[in-house]
């Protein structure tokens, strides 16, 4: 029987989700010497419903020089996107691949940078805007 916690944990995951899903689409891409940044063959291309915490900040650069590419302000963003584990099955998301925000206006694209089951039945895709 799972603790208290965990019990806890499901039940909050659950209601994230229903609050806050949104449709995704996960394009799986390709690691290698030539290839890099292609699709992968190997793995589907698929629309999974997950939950984007999308976080804009605001760098302020430290350095006001002209000589070292001085901008006052940079643009800088977290983005978070967390799927219920059984969404994806055993195909986990992978660093580099490419997640789309379907429901959002001008559908964003995110390359994910870290991608892992945090262990209470949920996989966090850390990311950063794809360019």
């Amino acid at each position: 029987m799972p603790t208290l916690f965990a019990q806890m944990e499901t039940a909050v995951s659950a209601a994230v989700d229903h609050l806050h899903m949104e449709r995704t689409r996960i394009t799986p891409r390709v690691k290698g010497e030539f290839a890099r940044g292609g699709q992968d063959p190997a793995r589907a291309v698929r629309e999974v419903m997950g939950v984007i915490d999308f976080n804009p900040v605001t760098i302020r650069a430290r350095e006001q020089s002209e000589y070292d590419g001085y901008r006052p302000e940079l643009d800088g963003e977290k983005v978070h996107v967390s799927y219920t584990a059984s969404r994806l099955g055993s195909a986990i998301p992978r660093k580099d691949d490419l997640i789309e925000a379907l429901d959002r206006p001008g559908v964003p694209k995110f390359q994910i940078v870290t991608a892992e089951p945090d262990g209470l039945g949920r996989v966090l895709c850390r990311c950063v805007p794809a360019s």
